[in-house]
């Protein structure tokens, strides 16, 4: 575990080195912003999964002579904590999520590098990062580092809402992207090609998001939000092929009047209509997770 702790006195002399880096330019926005071109054959998530979803929030209250105040907030940390806890509630409606605040350093270790019982979908941070993709916890400090170890299970998902979450030890942020480089960010569907040993790569989630610079505290929020509405584009293409299946199966459904009866006609159009509208995709979602053992298709 402590490998994974590093020293305060290193990470000082790093953070001056990135101070002396980052010169006089002026604040601008990072364009690099692509998704990789190359994605694996698209997985399903299980979102009916009875999982965890942990939500780490670290230090997000810089020091009054901190360079870049304008970074992290805790507000920005606040808006993207709420966005994430009623989302991810609302996407796995029998998952729990967890939040988790004023975390040492060895208490988000242990959590990550401890298999669960019921399961581990997902994690995240928010809050303070350094250049080597650590998270920095509150209000403690402690450095928490991507590792294999820390990996334990089969993630859905990883949101890195902290500065440079894109990188790692063994490739620290490079200098053009330090300083007073203010970034969107990026999400990563394929592992493989993400940087060697960051957290996607370590954990190999299905999607992450993350940041190739630092954050800025008044984008978060949407920021959390682009990675909600990914799983929720994730979440409707997989009912419409749950959907499929179960239409095919209507007459039985009706005749024997089982739950997802209530998908087929004469009690909803869904399955006639070549385009779903908002209430027929509500209607879909709320019985999702009955309509997945009929209908989900085998990967």
């Amino acid at each position: 575990m402590n490998t994974m702790l590093k020293n305060i006195t290193k990470a000082a002399a790093c953070a001056a080195l990135c101070l002396a880096c980052a010169g006089p330019a002026a604040a601008q926005f990072y364009a690099d912003n692509q998704q990789q071109p190359s994605q694996p054959p698209e997985k399903y998530v299980n979102f009916c999964a009875e999982g965890k979803l942990f939500i780490f929030t670290g230090n997000c209250t810089l020091a009054p002579n901190a360079r870049y105040q304008e970074s992290i907030s805790e507000k920005g940390c606040g808006d993207v904590r709420s966005v994430l806890s009623s989302s991810l509630r609302s996407l796995y409606p029998h998952a729990k999520v967890l939040d988790l605040r004023n975390q040492t350093g060895n208490a988000v270790a242990g959590r990550l590098s401890t298999p669960d019982p019921d399961g581990m979908l997902g994690f995240f941070f928010i809050g303070e990062g350094n250049t080597e993709g650590g998270f920095i916890t509150g209000p403690a400090k402690n450095k928490v580092y991507p590792s294999r170890e820390l990996c334990v299970a089969k993630y859905d998902v990883f949101g890195g809402f902290t500065s440079y979450s894109k990188f790692s030890p063994a490739v620290p942020a490079p200098a053009k992207l330090r300083g007073q480089v203010m970034s969107k960010t990026e999400l990563i569907y394929n592992p493989a090609s993400a940087v060697t040993d960051s957290w996607p790569q370590a954990c190999r989630p299905m999607v992450s998001l993350v940041y190739p610079t630092r954050t800025l505290a008044g984008r978060m929020k949407n920021d959390a939000i682009k990675l909600v509405a990914e799983l929720e584009e994730k979440k409707n293409k997989q009912a419409l092929k749950v959907l499929e299946k179960i239409c095919k199966m209507c007459s039985y459904y009706v005749q024997n009047g089982d739950e997802l009866a209530k998908l087929c006609p004469p009690n909803s159009d869904v399955c006639t209509v070549k385009r779903i509208p908002p209430a027929g995709m509500k209607l879909v979602l709320n019985n999702y997770c009955t309509a997945i053992p009929a209908g989900m298709p085998k990967e």
